[in-house]
């Protein structure tokens, strides 16, 4: 580390970070039933809060890795995280098409992930399988058709794609939205992401070494450690700016301590780019 910078001070000074984040989220969740009735959480609402929880847990699970110096597991969490703020932003992109995206995404997690899981039972699970009686086969097979037919049945369309709710890879779906910002930020963290995620992800040659090197040399990556739990922090800032923009009842005073914890966050950030 550089002259004057203490790693354990660094670490334990966002870890505090984290756990601040880790409060203001479980108090937006909190707020929601006590500020909107059942009536008024329409689908992207209800998405929006699904990931807000989501993404709560899983920093909650990224704290627990960072502080015993696991960071190259927080990799996965990363992907899990990046995955959801590409939907959220893809989804809100487009007013004109927002109902219509947000009504696919809960389709296609009705009808092609259970069409999906249903098959894979069928195949390969002979105890699992017989609990799929004859009309519940059915009842997922018209559900799986009727999402062929309202999204797919088109000139020149192809049949439904099992892995994409929206039918686009990730990178696709960044590439497609109107916010160049947003889009020029999301292909920086694709780049990270999802290159440190294969990595990690497939027992690479490298996750290897880094496994070596924990074990028996007790050596720890300090630099690399802050940057995944540093990135898991920047997704959760997304997924948190756009459940604000849904539920807006208190904002003003979740703002005010986002930003308060922001600018800790912001002051840590510089000194890892300083080392």
């Amino acid at each position: 580390m550089a002259d004057g910078i203490n790693f354990d001070e660094q670490k334990e000074r966002y870890i505090s970070v984290i756990n601040e984040v880790i409060k203001i989220m479980e108090d937006m969740a909190r707020a929601v039933p006590l500020n909107y009735s059942d009536k008024k959480i329409y689908p992207l609402r209800d998405l929006c809060l699904g990931y807000l929880l989501i993404c709560k847990s899983n920093v909650e699970a990224a704290l627990r890795l960072f502080e015993n110096n696991l960071g190259d597991q927080i990799n996965y969490i990363n992907r899990n995280m990046f995955e959801m703020v590409v939907t959220l932003l893809y989804i809100n992109d487009d007013n004109n098409k927002k109902d219509e995206r947000v009504s696919r995404y809960f389709e296609y997690n009705t009808a092609i992930l259970n069409y999906r899981t249903k098959e894979s039972v069928l195949k390969y699970h002979d105890t699992l399988s017989k609990k799929i009686s004859e009309e519940l086969n059915k009842k997922i097979n018209q559900k799986y058709k009727d999402f062929e037919e309202k999204y797919f049945k088109k000139k020149g369309s192809k049949k439904p794609n099992k892995h994409s709710w929206s039918g686009m890879n990730m990178s696709k779906m960044i590439e497609s939205l109107s916010n160049q910002s947003d889009k020029e930020k999301l292909l920086k963290h694709y780049n990270i992401v999802i290159t440190m995620n294969n990595a990690f992800l497939h027992p690479t040659i490298a996750y290897m070494r880094s496994a070596f090197s924990a074990f028996y040399e007790h050596k720890t990556n300090h630099n690399i450690l802050m940057l995944q739990a540093m990135t898991v922090l920047h997704l959760a800032g997304y997924i948190i700016d756009i459940f604000l923009s849904q539920f807006q009842k208190g904002r003003p005073a979740f703002q005010a301590r986002i930003e308060a914890v922001g600018n800790k966050f912001i002051q840590l950030e510089s000194e890892l780019n300083n080392v």
